[in-house]
């Protein structure tokens, strides 16, 4: 499911992977949904700023680079996140479940 995408020389994004918006439209609950979309499916992706996809708007360009590089980390740390999430709640969890 591509979430963020080059087309048209502007950054777009998608927190279902079938509308897109405008990356200098996006706000914090859409930067949630997406986020939320790398942490509970394997198959997200991202297009890459390259000689053949680039971003014609600066603000479209600097907001679409910085969003792609942290999503990226979150999706290269998702094993690591889920494993310090279940970690620190292990204790409650045992505690409350019998």
């Amino acid at each position: 499911m591509k979430l963020l995408k080059i087309e048209n020389n502007a950054g777009k994004y998608s927190i279902d992977g079938s509308s897109y918006q405008n990356i200098d439209e996006i706000g914090k609950e859409d930067i949630m949904g997406i986020m939320n979309m790398i942490m509970t499916t394997d198959t997200v992706e991202f297009d890459v700023l390259d000689v053949n996809n680039k971003i014609g708007s600066p603000a479209q360009n600097i907001i679409y680079t910085k969003l792609s590089e942290k999503f990226n980390e979150i999706k290269e740390q998702k094993t690591t996140i889920i494993d310090k999430a279940n970690l620190k709640y292990k204790d409650a969890f045992i505690k409350y479940s019998s």
